[in-house]
């Protein structure tokens, strides 16, 4: 039987992307993404609990979310889990989970971008 890791998320972006490049000049795009769960708790009160995903994009899908990705907006991404370990400098193994993005499409733009993308270029400021 094959095995499968893949992961499909609907949330908003928490922080607009951060691009590094490496030292081998690979491209690597991270963002935080929220999803949230609607549940009944033991005192039938409904809980609204917030996951936060950190989600890595490599390469030319780097280029793509740098050019598409924004805080606020809802994006579906679709990709696989990827568990990490580093060891500090105290020698304490950490570890870190990750989802690679694969995929990704907008889902709804935020307010504030609608807003911005529907003024009139004339009206806005220079900085």
């Amino acid at each position: 039987m094959e095995t499968k890791n893949r992961v499909e998320l609907v949330g908003h972006v928490g922080r607009d992307p951060e691009l590094l490049q490496l030292e081998s000049g690979t491209k690597l795009a991270k963002f935080s993404l929220a999803t949230n769960e609607l549940f009944k708790n033991t005192r039938d009160e409904w809980v609204d609990h917030t996951t936060w995903h950190r989600i890595v994009a490599w390469g030319k899908m780097a280029d793509w979310v740098m050019a598409t990705v924004s805080k606020g907006i809802k994006l579906e991404v679709v990709g696989t889990i990827k568990t990490n370990t580093f060891t500090t400098a105290e020698g304490v193994k950490k570890y870190f989970t990750d989802i690679r993005c694969d995929e990704f499409k907008i889902v709804e733009q935020s307010e504030a971008v609608t807003e911005d993308e529907n003024k009139d270029p004339k009206e806005s400021k220079a900085s």
